[in-house]
């Protein structure tokens, strides 16, 4: 457990992984959160109700890297693959909590990801979002290009977070920091910090866009305080 102690009581820091997302990136966005705002981490492994659909129509198939041919794709296969990947998750999570002495949670749901993160959090409370897209890259895109993929894929501007409006002298780390200047990090990608309500707001278009371009997204409480 944390024990920084300026973080509200019940307050947490929210956690969605789709199914098939890799996750460092955003669990270390979500360990690094709480523990500076001395808060637990409420995690949910969100197997995608879409890769159901799929799965369940006759021409889907798979096809093995050591397997001769196409074989027909089961549903059981796919809630096998995707507990293996959930307990690999919840395993990193832990180990990730463990190190900086923070609380968390975890639970696997059937359903859609910006959705779940949504519901189960509170309009002041931080919200991070991982989600593997359709024809993602070998190396995610940084904060600053991803902002561009998404306005320009969605028609309209989003508004970043640059800090927590509620707890001002809580200092907020510069890794969820997003700038349209702001050159590539050289460590690596960092996840792109948008205001919560403009998550809420675009979230049937963004969740169809994430699915596509895949990404790391912190969303904060609205207003500007960096």
């Amino acid at each position: 457990m944390n024990t920084h102690g300026h973080g509200r009581p019940g307050a947490r820091v929210h956690l969605a992984i789709a199914g098939i997302a890799p996750a460092r990136l955003a669990i270390d966005a979500a360990v690094q959160l709480a523990s500076e705002l001395g808060e637990a981490i409420d995690c949910v492994f969100v197997e995608h109700t879409d890769l159901f659909r799929a799965a369940a129509l006759p021409p889907t198939r798979e096809i093995g890297l050591m397997a001769p041919g196409a074989r027909r794709f089961e549903s059981a296969d796919l809630v096998a693959a995707l507990r293996r990947q959930a307990e690999q998750t919840r395993q990193a999570l832990e180990r990730a909590a463990q190190r900086s002495r923070v609380a968390c949670s975890f639970e696997v749901v059937r359903g859609e990801l910006l959705r779940a993160a949504i519901e189960r959090s509170q309009p002041d409370e931080i919200v991070v979002v991982a989600a593997q897209g359709l024809t993602a890259q070998q190396m995610p895109l940084d904060a600053a290009r991803m902002l561009d993929a998404l306005e320009r894929a969605l028609g309209r501007r989003l508004q970043t977070w640059h800090g927590v409006p509620a707890r001002p002298s809580v200092p907020v780390s510069r890794a969820v920091q997003a700038s349209r200047a702001a050159p590539p990090v050289a460590a690596g990608p960092r996840p792109l910090a948008l205001q919560r309500a403009t998550l809420a707001a675009v979230a049937p278009e963004l969740e169809r866009v994430l699915r596509r371009l895949g990404g790391t997204i912190v969303a904060g409480p609205n207003g500007d305080h960096g």
